[in-house]
């Protein structure tokens, strides 16, 4: 992946649950993402008004460059209201404004298999 050339990654997830998203920076970024400031942003929707989450990201390995997003159950309630949205990621470091990770959220609110 080339600097500027931004990763596209579609997530799904099931209404009410706790979500925790991997992500992995190219190499070719940076050898070592320790001390990284990385920013997810959900938006419902590019046309005001937008419903708008903002989530710091945790650096979880550094030198293998990989980081994870969690969107508490309570957050990701939220989200349902609008049932689909657009995400991106971003380094916010001073000096450092880098997309990670662009792609689509949607939050399903039925469940594949029937439970008792």
């Amino acid at each position: 992946m080339a600097l500027g050339t931004v990763p596209t990654n579609n997530i799904s997830a099931l209404k009410g649950s706790d979500l925790t998203i991997p992500f992995v920076v190219g190499a070719d970024l940076s050898a070592d993402i320790t001390g990284w400031t990385i920013t997810f942003t959900y938006k419902s929707t590019d046309i005001a008004p937008a419903l708008t989450i903002t989530i710091a990201g945790a650096v979880t390995d550094g030198p293998n460059r990989l980081f994870q997003v969690v969107v508490p159950a309570a957050t990701h309630e939220t989200i349902l209201t609008t049932y689909a949205g657009n995400y991106d990621v971003w380094r916010t470091d001073v000096g450092f404004h880098w997309g990670l990770s662009i792609g689509t959220f949607l939050a399903a609110t039925e469940r594949r298999v029937q439970t008792p």
